[in-house]
Formats: structure tokens, C-alpha cells, sequence
């Protein structure tokens, strides 16, 4: 009698360990399936929305640098103009005569053409390459990028000197040969002014480019 209650025990308690053993299986598995089951697809949306972002933000940038090489080659030909054209016809029609011109161009139309595009050239430049700088280029993207922010500071530092020389001439009671000095020395600074924008918008076209490859690479 007592080996078969004994057996009887032995039976009961290991089906209650099997019984046991199937409700914490079962109560396992399914929550860790739920979690599984929400945790997968948010993240994974999450990702996309990170995705869409960062894609976002990558055109935004190359419509922008495209916008600001476009107003570089503006000032740069612009510049070049003055150079390579305006000021040496002073040698043919005369001192007294381009100073009269130069004097009502610049303080005409040009004024609402010459110096937003001097200054919105500059800033522009800066700012996209600031901006792409701080987007973890490589190095062949980072290249340009300093080059282009390093002559957009130098050319303005050059405005700061040719342009308040420049309107130095139109002081009145100067005479010819103090209006002839004054232009030699602006023309000197204008030629290096319309240098470095000239560098600045090639540069600003290996930035673009560069910029371009990557994107048909990836």
C-alpha cells in the first residue's frame, strides 16, 4: 500500500510539473513574440522616417550649393567685365569721362545689382560650405568646401579695400592726375578681387560636381 501512494504521489507531482512547466513555456514565448511583433516594425519605420529625413536634407543642400555656385559665376563675370573692359576704356575716352560714368553707374542700378551680389555670393559660399562641413563629408566633398569659404573671405576682404577706394574718385575738387592715381590703384585691387572670385566659382563647380559623383555613385 505504501509503494503504490508513494507512486501515486510520484505520478501527481510530475504532472504538475508538466503542467507548469507548459504554462511558463506558453507564457514565455508570446510575449516575447509581442514584443517582437512592435518593437521590428517601429523601428523600422522610425528608420525610414530618419531616411527620408537625411535624404531630404541632402537635396535641400545640393539645390542650395548649385544656387550659390549659379551667383558666384554672376559676381565673377561681373568682375571680370570691370576688369578685362570698363576700366581700360578710361585710357580712351578719358579720365574725366569714365569717372562721370563710373560714378553714375554705381550709384544708379548698380548698387542694386553689384552689392547684393557681392555680398549674397559671399554669405551663400560660407554658409553651404558650413553646412556641408558639418554633414560628415568625405574628404574629396571637404576639399572644395574650405577652399571655397577661404576665397569667399579672402575676395571680400579684397571689396573692403577696392570699393572704398573706388568711390574715393568721385570726391569733389579732384583733378585729372589725382583721379588718374586713385584708379591705377583700384585697378590693381579689381584685378585681384575678380581673381579670387573667378577661383571662388571654379571652386564652387568642384564642389557641385564632386557632390554630383557621389550621389550617381551611391
Amino acid at each position: 500500500g505504501a509503494v503504490r501512494m508513494s507512486s501515486d504521489a510520484g505520478q501527481v507531482g510530475a504532472a504538475g510539473a508538466v503542467v507548469h512547466g507548459e504554462q511558463g513555456g506558453d507564457a514565455g514565448p508570446p510575449n516575447g513574440g509581442h514584443a517582437h511583433a512592435h518593437g521590428g516594425p517601429e523601428e523600422q519605420r522610425h528608420e525610414a522616417d530618419r531616411g527620408q529625413r537625411g535624404e531630404c536634407r541632402a537635396v535641400t543642400w545640393l539645390l542650395l550649393l548649385g544656387f550659390a555656385t549659379m551667383v558666384d559665376g554672376l559676381l565673377a563675370g561681373a568682375s571680370l567685365d570691370q576688369s578685362i573692359e570698363q576700366l581700360p576704356a578710361r585710357h580712351r575716352i578719358g579720365i574725366g569721362e569714365y569717372s562721370a560714368y563710373s560714378r553714375a553707374a554705381h550709384r544708379g542700378n548698380g548698387r542694386f545689382w553689384l552689392v547684393p551680389l557681392g555680398l549674397g555670393g559671399a554669405g551663400l559660399t560660407i554658409a553651404v560650405a558650413i553646412w556641408g562641413l558639418m554633414s560628415s563629408p568625405t574628404a574629396g566633398q571637404a576639399v572644395p568646401l574650405v577652399l571655397a569659404a577661404d576665397l569667399a573671405i579672402a575676395h571680400t576682404a579684397s571689396t573692403a579695400i577696392a570699393a572704398p577706394l573706388n568711390m574715393r574718385q568721385w570726391h569733389p575738387g579732384l583733378d585729372e592726375a589725382g583721379i588718374a592715381s586713385i584708379l591705377d590703384r583700384f585697378e590693381r585691387w579689381q584685378a585681384l578681387r575678380a581673381a579670387l572670385q573667378f577661383l571662388t566659382f571654379v571652386v564652387m563647380i568642384w564642389a557641385l560636381l564632386s557632390r554630383i559623383a557621389v550621389g550617381a555613385a551611391g
